[in-house]
């Protein structure tokens, strides 16, 4: 992303062609990158706003609004953007804009873009008080030291900016491009209540719309929640906005499932789950079900002494061995605050099993052919090659997920499976699209041993990248001296004639 600032608005309508000097409309050009433009206004007043700051999302560099509240940015592909704009005195605000193709045929044109962004001062107050509801008395009391969250609800594009005064410069015929989305960034700020339950926000956007909510919170050793948020519209700067009182009634801890053992069952292993919490005993017995296949097997549910462990057992006092199972539950805590549980386990099931290390990858050039390996190029006669050791029993592992991403992808993504015997996996180079793909220079792959527990920590697995040779487009040096040979012949051929 190229930066340059334009001095008037009717630069972003023209481009020279390099070709032949002429002057072209960017909306009927013929190309594959687009200049994004970014238009910083008040809010408020919808006037130019220089010097305001714009930063484009996962670049480390910054850029200024000129006089006239432009700063533009060149040769974007196809594709969304983020930038955060801010300025002093005003809320930061985040847009997202996206370049987007709108060619015909096999003609690329991709429109330029004009992204208004309008920025709204920050200073107003947002004043409002909490109380909790006694659960023995039913009281209402200041709820102290709890924590308060305001948030900034949907868009914060101004009712007086038009559609036609942002988003993307394009032909009439052209298909309608998504609109920008802006949001006021950080979307959520906090604060916390004093002794007489009051909470106090400063610096809020003007103009923008909000609500005010409490986060669950611990008092006197009970837990209590928010009985609804309170909303507003935006206010103008400099006022003070009174919210009305917030209300949190009686409420549970909310019970987590911290472990099982379904990772280790054999035939006669009872199953447990233990949890952050006290179970209350009513929620346990009669509440879990656990299947085999469609067919419901019949279980005794009970409760440890801590009131915190549900061990499930078989009636027959027995699993059957290399069958699977799904076992499915509902608790509560002693207030009341339920959760369900839904896991599935094998019986005879191992650990999961260890990453695999010694990881390698590599061009195989073991398969070519000396007939042809002077006619082709690798990319028609190679193989990728993955090599591996196994840190597990090969009897405890029951295959191999293979993962990649290149050096033009964000995330690893699943690529292939191999059967737990082998630790070697091969694919014709043929067949891999990113070896032709121009963006790609690099491609990076992990593999995770996998069993009836699961997968490894991905945390901790090995990488190995291949970097992809280059391909060489030219004509086969057996088939040039062929046709040689046969302009040899025919010449032969001419005087023998004469």
């Amino acid at each position: 992303m190229k930066k340059e600032l334009l001095l008037s608005a009717s630069a972003i309508a023209l481009v020279v062609g390099c070709s032949d000097n002429t002057v072209v409309n960017s909306f009927d050009e013929a190309k594959s990158k687009a200049t994004i433009t970014v238009s910083v206004l008040d809010g408020s007043s919808n006037e130019a706003l220089d010097s305001a700051k714009v930063k484009p999302q996962f670049e480390d560099e910054s850029s200024y609004t000129d006089k006239n509240g432009f700063v533009s940015y060149t040769k974007n592909d196809i594709g969304a953007y983020v930038f955060d704009i801010s300025k002093k005195g005003y809320s930061t605000t985040r847009a997202t804009v996206s370049v987007v193709e709108m060619g015909a045929n096999d003609v690329s044109r991709v429109p330029d873009v004009l992204l208004t962004v309008p920025l709204y001062k920050a200073d107003v107050t947002v004043k409002g008080k909490v109380y909790y509801r006694d659960r023995t008395t039913g009281n209402l009391i200041p709820a102290e030291k709890v924590k308060v969250v305001l948030s900034y609800s949907g868009s914060t594009k101004a009712a007086d900016v038009s559609d036609d005064d942002y988003g993307l410069m394009k032909s009439e015929s052209s298909a309608a491009a998504p609109d920008p989305e802006f949001t006021i960034y950080p979307s959520e700020v906090f604060a916390t209540t004093n002794d007489k339950g009051e909470y106090e926000f400063t610096n809020v956007a003007e103009l923008v719309n909000f609500y005010v909510d409490v986060l669950q919170s611990k008092i006197d050793s009970k837990y209590y929640r928010s009985a609804g948020y309170v909303s507003a519209s935006g206010s103008r700067a400099g006022s003070i906005k009174n919210m009305d009182e917030i209300t949190m009634v009686a409420d549970g801890e909310i019970p987590k499932l911290l472990n099982s053992n379904l990772d280790a069952i054999d035939d006669s292993t009872d199953l447990e789950f233990g949890f952050s919490t006290e179970l209350d005993k009513d929620s346990i017995e009669g509440f879990w079900v656990v299947k085999k296949g469609s067919s419901k097997v019949l279980t005794v549910a009970t409760l440890s002494k801590d009131k915190k462990t549900v061990t499930i057992a078989p009636l027959s006092e027995s699993w059957t061995t290399n069958d699977s199972y799904t076992v499915e539950g509902e608790v509560y805590s002693k207030d009341g605050v339920r959760i369900t549980v839904s896991k599935s386990f094998s019986v005879g099931s191992v650990a999961i099993p260890k990453n695999v290390s010694e990881l390698k990858v590599k061009l195989d050039e073991s398969a070519y052919d000396d007939n042809y390996s002077n006619l082709y190029n690798f990319e028609y006669n190679g193989y990728l090659k993955l090599t591996w050791k196994p840190n597990t029993s090969a009897k405890d592992i029951a295959g191999y997920n293979i993962y990649y991403k290149t050096d033009a992808m964000d995330d690893f993504i699943f690529f292939s499976q191999t059967a737990s015997e082998d630790s070697v996996f091969t694919r014709s180079i043929s067949t891999l699209s990113f070896v032709k793909d121009s963006s790609v220079s690099k491609v990076s792959f992990i593999v995770l041993p996998y069993n009836g527990a699961g997968e490894p920590s991905v945390a901790k697995a090995k990488v190995a990248t291949w970097t992809i040779p280059e391909i060489k487009d030219e004509e086969p040096e057996e088939i040039e001296e062929e046709d040689e040979g046969d302009d040899e012949e025919d010449e032969e051929d001419e005087e023998l004639d004469e």
